[in-house]
């Protein structure tokens, strides 16, 4: 299991309610009086350079990911509403994923250097 500290997670939320939405549960379902929910089954990218975490569970805590790790390692609060993603994908939100490049070769690197910053 792996606390998350990293605030690109935060961006994840909204992807996350997405495919919640697309799988047929809708955010506020899926949040229950306890405002604790449980996403299991997905294959989470999570964009550190580690590899995805298959059969994955996170914890969305009063709209903050808490936990993530794989299925039945994460403990899950009491009372927590639970969204099956099996089958899906989730991974932290792509920024600027269409781009035209510089053509000459300082100035592609100088941007791809910023990219990557």
């Amino acid at each position: 299991m792996r606390e998350v500290k990293t605030t690109w997670w935060y961006s994840v939320l909204g992807l996350v309610f997405l495919v919640a939405t697309f799988a047929g549960t809708s955010g506020s379902q899926a949040q229950q009086a306890t405002g604790v929910t449980v996403f299991e089954g997905a294959r989470v990218i999570v964009g550190d350079g580690s590899a995805p975490i298959e059969n994955a569970a996170f914890i969305v805590q009063n709209n903050r990911l808490t936990q993530v790790g794989r299925r039945g390692q994460v403990k899950v609060p009491a009372g927590a509403a639970r969204v099956d993603l099996t089958g899906k994908t989730v991974m932290p939100a792509i920024i600027d994923a269409h781009t035209h490049q510089p053509q000459t070769r300082e100035t592609l690197v100088d941007s791809l250097q910023r990219k990557a910053y």
